[in-house]
């Protein structure tokens, strides 16, 4: 069975190196690709090196509460974590 991973940042350096590593990965199906800034531009005018998901369109990033956003069994944002994640929080860092 395959995880659903969304990526929130995909657009700067650490998501496009999440979503190389993501695209190797045979057990991983990759969902909603977010960028803040660069919400509505083609991910391949971003991150060229994608291919396979060159012609996704990122999507402007929303809280985690917001509806839609539970789509994904593994939503996976880049930067820094939070100061103290919580056990049941299934967010990658």
């Amino acid at each position: 069975m395959a995880v659903r991973a969304a990526v929130a940042g995909a657009s700067g350096y650490a998501g496009g190196e999440l979503l190389r590593l993501l695209l190797a990965h045979p057990e991983i199906e990759i969902g909603a690709l977010t960028g803040n800034s660069n919400a509505g531009q083609r991910l391949g005018a971003l991150q060229p090196h994608l291919l396979p998901l060159a012609g996704r369109v990122l999507q402007e990033t929303t809280p985690r509460s917001s509806p839609g956003t539970t789509s994904c069994s593994s939503p996976c944002r880049t930067g820094s974590p939070p100061p103290s994640p919580s056990s049941s929080d299934r967010t990658c860092w």
